[in-house]
């Protein structure tokens, strides 16, 4: 796992950013607000503009089981549908006075279909959402259909007052998360396969029994997602004709949908009476076999 985080570096390096967030107003209910959903609705998420720009959850409630039955508290995350990216970063911080449960929610593609990375607890005493995890862990968790599938864990916590920076990478259907506190970068990783497709698109915050109830606040900020650009010509791969050679100019001399750039030379043009099935013409990026997020 440790050989995954050598990697995040460079691959951050190969992606552009494509949407951030800092501009959660004070004290204000966040749940449509300027495209931000929440899922409980008893816990009003609100911002704070302090030094840094943060969300944050007012309750601390708990259910008896989340694994099979994912709603009412177990389903306390704040999302926004950001921008589609079919494989990238997405990158978020938080800030913990609390015990309890939190992550990050991405790839929500629906309210039904999302995945999630959590910390079950920072410590013994800590609540979990999911029986079947000892806190304190570590886990991706794929939600669908009101029910939760655990597809790694391990253990693993947070600390106390310390702001924490995690990455999700997401790439070929895999997922890779990484942490890196405030004073050290973690040494650790959590990956998994995913069931089915789901692109980076949908992302927030998530909190279980963490709030502000108890005067134990839980804060998020600076959520940002990358996509990827391969070639770092200024396209990211879901729009570039040619996601492996360098054209900035996107040049298509056949229409046909595929960069000259990355063009067999030895394929004859489109208009050649040789080319018996010509390629339907698409726009950059058409080719993706990316579907767009759902409508929530």
């Amino acid at each position: 796992l440790v050989g995954m985080l050598s990697f995040l570096p460079a691959l951050l390096a190969q992606t552009v950013e494509v949407w951030s967030y800092n501009r959660f107003p004070s004290y204000q209910e966040l749940d449509g607000y300027d495209g931000w959903t929440s899922g409980y609705a008893a816990d009003p998420w609100m911002g704070y503009q302090g030094e840094e720009n943060h969300a944050f959850p007012l309750t601390d409630d708990e259910s008896p089981d989340c694994t099979s039955h994912w709603e009412g508290s177990c389903a306390n995350y704040l999302i926004h549908p950001a921008i589609y990216a079919s494989e990238g970063i997405y990158q978020a911080e938080f800030y913990s006075y609390d015990n309890d449960s939190l992550g990050l929610i991405f790839g929500a593609v629906s309210p039904n279909d999302m995945l999630l990375f959590l910390y079950c607890g920072r410590d013994a005493s800590g609540v979990c959402p999911f029986p079947e995890l000892q806190p304190p862990s570590m886990a991706l968790v794929h939600i669908q259909n009101g029910q939760a599938e655990i597809l790694a864990s391990e253990q693993g916590n947070y600390e106390e007052q310390k702001s924490l920076t995690l990455q999700i990478l997401l790439q070929s259907n895999h997922v890779s998360v990484m942490a890196e506190r405030e004073d050290a970068r973690e040494e650790y990783s959590l990956e998994a396969d995913l069931p089915h497709f789901h692109p980076l698109t949908g992302v927030g915050f998530y909190s279980y029994g963490s709030g502000a109830a108890d005067g134990s606040y839980l804060l998020f900020a600076n959520p940002i997602v990358y996509a990827f650009d391969q070639d770092n010509d200024g396209w990211i791969d879901d729009e570039d004709n040619c996601k492996t050679v360098f054209n900035p100019d996107q040049a298509d001399q056949n229409q046909n949908g595929i960069g000259s750039a990355c063009e067999d030379e030895s394929q004859p043009p489109a208009d050649s009476p040789t080319l018996q099935n010509p390629a339907p013409i698409r726009t950059p990026g058409s080719c993706s076999t990316a579907i767009p997020p759902q409508n929530w």
